[in-house]
């Protein structure tokens, strides 16, 4: 829980406007009514998507995952 805490006070900063978008499975944050970013809390994991098509973001760390052509509840097609 700590650390979906400092994740989200992280989004919130971005901007003023993000506003949090609870769902069943996963907490939704949103920009202009468009979800930036999902995130599924586990028992010791988090699990987090980012609302972008694969190959949009430079992951020289290799840390995201491509889930564009694989079901999930999240939004985007990077997984981390």
């Amino acid at each position: 829980m700590e650390l979906y805490n400092i994740i989200k006070e992280f989004i919130l900063r971005l901007d003023d406007t993000i506003i949090i978008k609870p769902k069943k499975l996963e907490i939704g944050f949103a920009y202009k009514n468009k979800i930036m970013v999902d995130i599924h809390l586990q028992k010791k994991a988090l699990k987090i998507w980012l609302n972008t098509s694969f190959e949009s973001l430079e992951d020289s760390r290799l840390i995201a995952r491509n889930v564009s052509n694989i079901g999930y509840w999240g939004n985007g097609d990077y997984e981390i």
